[in-house]
C-alpha cells in the first residue's frame, strides 16, 4: 500500500521518513486499523480470517506472544489445531469438563509430529488436546493460561506417565 501523508517528514536521501512524533502517530493508528479489521474479518468472515491466520500463522502468534496489546485484541479469534478441528480459547475451554471446585484444564502437546498419536489418545479418553507444535503457539497458549489462572489450568499431554493418558499395568 501507499500512504500518503504531507505530515511525514522525508529523510535527506529521500528513501526514508524521519522517526519523529508524525511518524509514530500514524504508526499507532495503522496498527490499530490492522487490529480492528483482524478482528472484524474474524467476526463476519470466520473462513477468511481462518485460512489468513493459517497462512500467517507466525506473525500473528507471534505478535501475540510478544505484543500484550496486540494479544489482548485477537487472543479470542487466533484458531489453534486440535484433535477436534481448528478452534479458538475460548471455544475450546467451553469444551473441556472440569471437576466441581477445580479450574478448567488445559491440555497441550508440543510435538507436533506427533500429533495423530496424541489425537488418538485423548479421544479414547474423552480429553480435547490443543497441537502446540507450531511456532509461538505453546507460549501464546502459556500466556493465556497464566493470565486467566484462576479458572484454568495447563497440563501437558506429551509426558510419558500422564495417568490421564497412560494406565500403569500391573506386573
Amino acid at each position: 500500500g501507499v500512504i500518503d501523508s504531507p505530515a511525514l517528514t522525508p529523510t535527506a536521501a529521500r528513501d526514508n521518513v524521519q522517526k519523529d512524533g508524525a511518524y509514530h502517530e500514524l504508526r499507532r493508528c495503522l496498527g490499530r486499523l490492522i487490529v480492528d479489521a483482524l478482528v472484524d474479518l474474524a467476526k463476519t468472515d470466520r473462513a477468511k480470517f481462518d485460512r489468513l491466520s493459517h497462512w500467517h500463522h507466525y506473525h500473528l502468534k507471534g505478535m501475540a506472544y510478544h505484543h500484550d496489546d496486540f494479544f489482548d485484541a485477537v487472543i479470542d479469534c487466533l484458531p489453534f489445531e486440535t484433535n477436534e478441528g481448528r478452534m479458538n480459547l475460548p471455544t475450546y475451554i467451553t469444551r473441556q469438563r472440569a471437576k466441581p471446585g477445580e479450574k478448567v484444564p488445559v491440555y497441550f502437546f508440543s510435538y507436533g509430529g506427533d500429533s495423530n498419536q496424541f489425537y488418538d489418545l485423548c479421544r479414547a479418553k474423552g480429553l480435547v488436546v490443543i497441537n502446540t507444535g507450531f511456532q509461538f503457539d505453546e507460549e501464546v497458549v502459556r500466556k493465556y493460561v497464566d493470565r486467566n489462572q484462576q479458572k484454568l489450568e495447563l497440563r501437558r499431554m506429551d509426558a510419558m506417565d500422564d495417568v490421564n493418558l497412560y494406565e500403569h499395568l500391573s506386573v
